[in-house]
């Protein structure tokens, strides 16, 4: 069976991107130690390769899939996308990327009737609280990395909405980055 998987990096204060989406720090600083850690996974402490495998399809916001085309990351993924937005599409867009305002709810079902495979929600941080407060996240696979950023764009910004997750497993990895599973109560 399928699981919704929100799965993406942040800063020690919450952040998933700094100021004018800076993401440079998410790169490792070069001085750690891999004897320090829990896993030292080789030069991708993210472990991408093995998730990206599990995903059969990506729900993302728009500001998150326009900063992928304009760094040129658009393609990286060739699996179906659903762009969550309520503006159209640019031009040169991918057949398998459907630009959508319909609520989360049924794009959720969309995505999984067209594949068994898990479905990696992407980011952003809206759009990632959303999934969180309509309780239709499976697991969080979040990577917590050693810096503070004072600003940016929040993971998770000001909720009504009380959530309590369960630690599944954390672990250091490459000597810098956390790496932390939850999954809902």
């Amino acid at each position: 069976m399928s699981k919704t998987i929100l799965y993406i990096a942040m800063s020690l204060d919450g952040y998933i991107a700094g100021p004018d989406e800076d993401i440079s720090w998410l790169e490792d600083p070069g001085d750690t130690n891999p004897e320090q850690a829990d896993s030292n996974e080789g030069e991708n402490p993210y472990a991408w390769e093995p998730f990206f495998e599990s995903i059969g399809a990506i729900i993302l916001g728009r500001s998150t899939y326009d900063w992928e085309a304009s760094n040129g990351y658009e393609d990286v993924h060739q699996v179906p996308k659903f762009v969550l937005t309520h503006h159209p599409p640019g031009k040169n867009v991918r057949d398998d990327v459907v630009f959508t305002d319909d609520p989360i709810e049924l794009v959720l079902e969309q995505t999984k009737s067209i594949t068994d495979k898990n479905i990696w929600v992407e980011g952003g941080g809206t759009m990632a609280q959303q999934f969180l407060e309509e309780d239709l996240l499976d697991e969080m696979i979040l990577f917590v990395a050693p810096v503070v950023l004072g600003g940016g764009i929040p993971l998770f910004g000001k909720s009504d909405s009380y959530k309590n997750l369960s630690l599944r497993n954390a672990r250091r990895l490459n000597g810098w980055l956390v790496h932390l599973e939850y999954i809902p109560n």
